[in-house]
Order: C-alpha cells, then structure tokens, then sequence
C-alpha cells in the first residue's frame, strides 16, 4: 500500500461508489491521495493502517449508520480532518457534524449532497470559509426529565408526538 504525503490522504466511506469515484476524481485534482471503501469495516481499518489526514463519512448508509462511524471515530481519538456528508438534508447534516465536534472530532465542515466541486475542495483546503464545528463552550445546565416533567409538556402542548413507521415489504 502506497502512502501519499501524510496530510494530504483522503478516505472516504460512501455506499455509492458513483458519488465515491467522484469525490476520489476531485480530491486526486486537488492534490490528495484518495481512496473510497462501501465498507464500514474496510473503512475502520484503513484508517489504521494507511493513517489518513481526512475523511468524508456518508450518514446514510444501509448496512450501518454514519453516526456509529462517527461515534468509533471518537472512541480512537482520531485527530485528522472529518467531513460529514448526506443528502438527508442540511438540518440532519449539521446536527451530526454538530455531535461528532461535541464528541472531540475535529469537523470542518458538512458536505450535503448533490455537492460542487468548489465545495469539496473547499473543505479538503486549509482556507476553509467557515470555521470548524465545535461543541458549545457554554452547555446549558443539565436537564432531568421526570414523568411529572413529560406529563406537564404533554398537558401544556410543548412537546409534540410524531410516528414514523417503518415498513419492510419482501417481494
């Protein structure tokens, strides 16, 4: 396995492998050593073995979840560049890209799909635009939710319930 210059390796974890070989195309353009992997586990060991400087983790993957990535990520303290990337939506995308900061990743940015390679490069550059995503300095104090606490939301219309069923048809 050939190693490219350390802070610019790019590993990418997407079940698409059109969206994946674009990233790739781009990022190479911009100077990068990229590689893509559909696999959660292929992903997790690459990026202990071929060390690299950033990753761009897909959120909505169908055989395991971004965020669980992202958690992992954590747990191994990984310290390079981490890009979170959906087509789930720019709430969704920020909320993770918000979580995975508060839980000591160092985030530069949300990459929503479709995306624009000005983008990409953008994040994959050192002048990023926007600052990274870090967790708030000041957390609000800790809240205990009670019984009495739900039951009062519920009675006062402050919380609202919402289904999302889930179906499985096998054909």
């Amino acid at each position: 396995m050939t190693l490219g210059p350390p802070d610019k390796r790019l590993l990418v974890l997407d079940d698409d492998a059109d969206v994946s070989f674009t990233i790739c195309t781009i990022a190479k353009g911009a100077g990068h050593d990229a590689r893509a992997t559909t696999s959660a586990d292929e992903f997790l060991h690459l990026v202990a073995d071929w060390a690299p400087s950033h990753l761009i983790v897909d959120l909505a993957m169908p055989e395991v979840d971004g965020v669980e990535i992202l958690k992992r990520l954590a747990d191994i303290a990984f310290d390079g560049v981490v890009i979170v990337a959906s087509g789930l939506g720019n709430r969704v995308l920020e909320a993770a890209g918000r979580a995975a900061a508060e839980n000591g990743l160092n985030v530069s940015g949300v990459l929503g799909k479709p995306f624009t390679p000005n983008r990409l490069r953008e994040l994959l550059s050192d002048k990023t635009h926007q600052p990274p995503l870090k967790a708030p300095e000041n957390r609000p104090q800790e809240f205990q939710v009670t019984r009495q606490t739900l039951t009062a939301g519920l009675a006062e219309q402050q919380i609202g319930v919402y289904y999302q069923p889930k179906v499985s048809c096998a054909t």
